[in-house]
């Protein structure tokens, strides 16, 4: 059985039982036993409400398959709840009740408003051995993984003489996954590396020997291994190879999310949720221009990384991976130090040759920021406060600290 019985309202119910044997006991007292079949009709109707208030969900089955609903705020989808009941015993009088996070809304009439989440109400009725279809649209609204909790259903008896409660046991795995809006970056474009990589660029001091894109006539400067014999033939002049001229252009994306008040006060950053749309628009662009990208978040979190991340990647199928991980970035976890973070990633060699920072630079970093820098790591920071942000070389603010 899937529905647990949480509350039950029979009081008028039994009542009306107590009430059947006193009248019972009176009418027998009285010889009136032609008021008899009233009282046993008053007695079937009271197990039998009973007997139907207990068993009507034994049963009932609600559709819940894993499935994730994946929005970009103001988009839409639709939801459906299936209930089917395998059952004798009808639903007639139902009500269904499930809350859902405030940041989704719904095309449902909302019964109750909190803070945090929404209380939806709908009727239901349900012939023995059928199924009922509940169809809603959901409206994402802020970024969020949101879910459908505490479902109930509400059961009244066969003439609305008392009523029971029962709850979804298990958790509804269907998710409304909503990504961050996408906050522009201004200048991603034009940032290059010196480091050789698979990336192609013009300008770039390597090339890849294994990608020729043509040839062009020959000059004394050009080693004598590079000529293209086979052009050469052709032209009736010597040829030499060209080679398709790349770089590493890989992206470190890392967010800190605390700010430096002082030495000993350190605080969330106020417009996070501008700094997790940075990242995404980040992603976005990284992913547009072939680059691959890492994303490191100094949230605290379990595994073997202490920290929130994801790994190095590319191509569609990895932004879809980040922005779905940005959306279940948690402002109300604990952050760690950007320091043990820096630290980490570079115990495991996982910088790469161009490193954005999101947030701010405190003095207990600059010597690892010094470090990467001297090893030929493009460094920049993006700061936060104007509507276009700029991307600028990381400054070492030692006021901060003060």
């Amino acid at each position: 059985m899937k529905w647990r019985l949480v509350s039950e309202q029979t009081g008028f119910l039994d009542l009306l039982s107590i009430l059947s044997i006193f009248l019972g006991l009176f009418f027998l007292i009285n010889n009136a036993f032609q008021f008899g079949f009233v009282i046993l009709l008053f007695i079937i109707y009271y197990f039998a409400s009973k007997f139907y208030l207990k068993h009507v969900a034994d049963f009932l089955e609600l559709e819940n398959e894993k499935q994730k609903v994946r929005l970009y705020p103001n988009d839409t989808s639709s939801i459906t709840l299936t209930f089917s009941q395998k059952g004798i015993l009808p639903i007639m009088n139902g009500q269904l009740e499930f809350e859902l996070a405030s940041n989704v809304g719904t095309s449902l009439h909302t019964f109750d408003k909190q803070k945090d989440y929404a209380v939806y109400k709908m009727p239901i009725h349900l012939s023995k051995r059928t199924k009922q279809k509940i169809n809603f649209d959901v409206i994402a609204k802020e970024r969020c993984v949101a879910r459908i909790k505490n479902i109930t259903l509400r059961v009244q008896s066969l003439f609305g003489i008392g009523s029971v409660v029962y709850e979804f046991k298990d958790p509804f795995f269907t998710e409304i996954i909503v990504y961050p809006t996408l906050e522009n970056v201004k200048g991603l474009e034009t940032i290059r590396s010196t480091h050789q990589g698979v990336n192609p660029y013009r300008s770039s001091l390597y090339e890849d020997l294994t990608m020729q894109v043509g040839t062009r006539q020959y000059s004394e400067q050009d080693p004598f291994n590079r000529i293209n014999w086979k052009a050469s033939a052709k032209t009736n002049e010597l040829q030499t190879k060209v080679f398709e001229k790349t770089t590493d252009l890989s992206w470190t994306i890392m967010l800190n999310v605390t700010e430096y008040k002082s030495r000993y006060s350190i605080n969330i950053m106020e417009d996070i949720e501008g700094a997790i749309s940075q990242l995404a628009y980040m992603a976005q662009v990284a992913t547009h221009l072939n680059i691959p990208f890492s994303l490191s978040i100094n949230f605290g979190t379990y595994g073997d990384n202490p920290f929130l991340s994801i790994e190095k990647g590319e191509g569609k199928e990895h932004l879809a991976k980040a922005l779905e991980f940005l959306a279940y970035v948690s402002t109300k976890q604990a952050p760690i130090p950007m320091r043990f973070l820096l630290t980490q990633l570079d115990r495991k060699s996982l910088v790469m040759p161009i490193v954005f920072l999101i947030g701010e630079v405190s003095d207990k970093e600059i010597s690892i920021y010094d470090k990467w820098k001297k090893k030929g790591t493009a460094l920049y920071q993006i700061r936060n406060g104007a509507v276009q942000k700029s991307v600028m070389p990381i400054i070492n603010e030692r006021s901060i600290s003060k």
